[in-house]
């Protein structure tokens, strides 16, 4: 399984004579709202492996943005001035040319070329991204190669306003539980690595209990 993430740049100033499409810069309200939806992305474990981003200020700004809220080294963001040129194809292109060893990529670009990659991946569905918004798909591949029109199914829409809830969120629980299982784990491996391999399973449904009465009380 391969998800991509596909993220429409943030709320940005328009264009006057001083300043170019290029070179627009987000505005508060942009930088507020790309936080907000980054942040509710994280908790529901959709971090990206690799974050490829247009150059243009307000997609790199909005770049930036996610990967401090998702956890991802900003000095390793990738630009390509194809998904600044509004080029379809050129976002396949990266896709498919993508280390195997990477689970997750997001995209972060403009309109309409974040809006029909999305349709295309999700074969029979018109999506319509907002500033700020992301589309997470789930390609049943087993390599990057294999990404193409009709390979994905939607798993998540995430928009300013319009973020999934956590307490039915199959996402969110699956999250909490390996975050929690992940932190427990390293805790009683550092005590004795015998022991907390012998009590794994102990923990797992130690954990699924404590997450599934923390979800009911949210």
């Amino acid at each position: 399984m391969k998800n991509v993430y596909l993220v429409r740049h943030g709320k940005a100033e328009s264009v006057t004579i001083e300043t170019t499409d290029f070179k627009r810069s987000l505005i508060e309200r942009g930088t507020v709202e790309a936080r907000i939806v980054a942040a509710r992305m994280h908790l529901l474990g959709l971090d990206p492996d690799l974050i490829v981003a247009s150059p243009a200020q307000r997609a790199l700004q909005t770049a930036r943005i996610f990967a401090e809220e998702t956890g991802y080294v900003k000095r390793n963001i990738v630009t390509r001035k194809t998904l600044y040129d509004q080029l379809p194809d050129a976002v396949f292109d990266i896709l498919q040319t993508v280390d195997d060893e990477k689970s997750s990529v997001m995209i972060v670009g403009h309109n309409p070329t974040i809006e029909e990659v999305a349709s295309l991946l999700v074969k029979g569905h018109g999506l319509t991204v907002p500033t700020s918004g992301v589309v997470a798909v789930r390609c049943k591949v087993d390599n990057w190669g294999g990404i193409s029109p009709g390979s994905g199914k939607l798993l998540e829409m995430l928009a300013p306003g319009k973020l999934p809830g956590l307490k039915k969120s199959k996402l969110f629980k699956s999250s909490l539980k390996d975050s929690l299982e992940r932190t427990v784990s390293e805790l009683l491996m550092t005590v004795d690595e015998k022991a907390a391999k012998k009590t794994q399973k102990t923990v797992k449904a130690a954990v699924s209990e404590i997450a599934k009465r923390f979800i009911k009380q949210l």
